[in-house]
């Protein structure tokens, strides 16, 4: 943990009316901001993990794409030396200038990962995917060898090193 003088937490308020949601945000101070500012203390932080868990609106909140680069550049190499580097893209286009630079971004994302788990939904929205296997037909062609396409009723599409299986979503107990 760093801390970061005069940063707050990044807040968001759910707001729930006739079963719809509706977001507020309060993150322009938030210390995670700042994540990759110190590059000697982020390859410390990530070093001593076993595993490092990263989203789309990790690298969507950087500072500036200096830290973009530098905290990329960290995932690489924890996925060179064996560590497990997984990757959710939570694709959150309000949170980018620049769709080009936003999905340029989730793709270098995932080329530093392990383990890639987008949600078909936000991938088809964004990169055009018609179906779940472009999604992992599109991840793999960057190099990604282990991807969970989540699908919301439709459960969830896992694909390990090309030996693809499906896992039915379940209705919760009420």
């Amino acid at each position: 943990v760093a801390r970061i003088t005069g940063g707050t937490p990044g807040l968001y308020l759910i707001n729930l009316k006739d079963g719809e949601r509706t977001f507020s945000y309060w993150r322009n101070a938030a210390a995670a901001k700042q994540l990759a500012a110190d590059a000697d203390h982020l390859r410390r932080t990530v070093e001593s993990a076993d595993v490092v868990y990263f989203s789309g609106i990790t690298l969507a909140i950087l500072a500036s794409a200096h830290d973009v680069d530098t905290f990329l550049a960290e995932l690489r190499r924890a996925k060179a030396s064996g560590k497990l580097v997984v990757f959710d893209p939570n694709i959150r286009p309000r949170l980018w200038a620049d769709k080009d630079v936003m999905l340029q971004t989730i793709s270098n994302g995932a080329r530093a990962a392990t383990l890639v788990m987008p949600s078909f939904d936000d991938e088809a929205a964004h990169f055009g995917d018609a179906d779940v296997e472009a999604t992992i037909n599109r991840y793999s062609a960057l190099g990604v060898t282990n991807i969970v396409v989540k699908d919301g009723a439709n459960g969830a599409t896992l694909d390990f090193a090309g030996t693809r299986c499906h896992a039915p979503a379940v209705q919760s107990a009420k």
